[in-house]
């Protein structure tokens, strides 16, 4: 998310995104090829697509299709490791496997 004067003041009336797409989300990650994936299990895991600034859209993948994407805030652990909060887990970029 943009961190302007206006966001920050709670003056903008909808919340601005670095990140735009041109369709909604669930189109978006079903049609365009993941930049880094994760594995959880064999056949589960977690996708991201876009990444800019401090924000990413990340989705599960259960083996067929994308599923639950969100754009995502990129925190920092206290040892500097980036990190995105999905579900009640926190999963570290360091640890994606890059899908180029």
């Amino acid at each position: 998310m943009k961190r302007s004067f206006e966001y920050l003041a709670g003056i903008t009336p909808r919340r601005s995104y670095e990140i735009e797409t041109a369709a909604p989300l669930y189109k978006h990650v079903n049609s365009t090829q993941p930049a880094a994936v994760l594995g959880l299990t064999n056949i589960f895991g977690i996708a991201i697509f876009d990444i800019s600034g401090d924000e990413c859209i990340a989705a599960y993948h259960n083996g067929a299709f994308y599923d639950h994407a969100h754009r995502h805030a990129i925190h920092y652990s206290s040892a500097g490791r980036p990190f995105i909060k999905k579900g009640n887990g926190r999963y570290y970029l360091d640890q994606f496997t890059r899908a180029a």
